[in-house]
């Protein structure tokens, strides 16, 4: 599941930046085969919730261990845990190809 991406036609792998742009358009053409997909951001439900889980069991913990509240602490805790999620996302889509949800309906 951590990998980049690959087109669903021809394997061609993609790299951090062209997967942050497919993702933003709704169908995107392979510049190595010429054939149409879509990028699917189902898997990116389940990094959102782990990082949610642990940022609030870092954050539980922080608030526990200091006996008054450390906003710098807290703050600087959940910008390391957006920042993971800016670095993990693109390994968390995937590409589909758009004809065969077609053919299926």
């Amino acid at each position: 599941m951590l990998k980049l991406p690959i087109c669903p036609h021809c394997h061609t792998v993609y790299g951090y930046r062209e997967v942050k742009k497919i993702v933003k358009e709704k169908s995107h053409t392979c510049y190595h085969c010429k054939n149409e997909f879509r990028a699917s951001k189902r898997p990116c439900l389940v990094l959102i919730l782990i990082l949610f889980v642990l940022a609030v069991a870092a954050n539980v913990g922080v608030l526990y261990m200091t006996p008054s509240l450390n906003f710098y602490a807290l703050v600087g805790i959940n910008v390391i845990f957006i920042l993971l999620f800016i670095a993990l996302y693109p390994l968390f889509v995937s590409f589909k190809d758009i004809k065969k949800g077609k053919k299926n309906k």
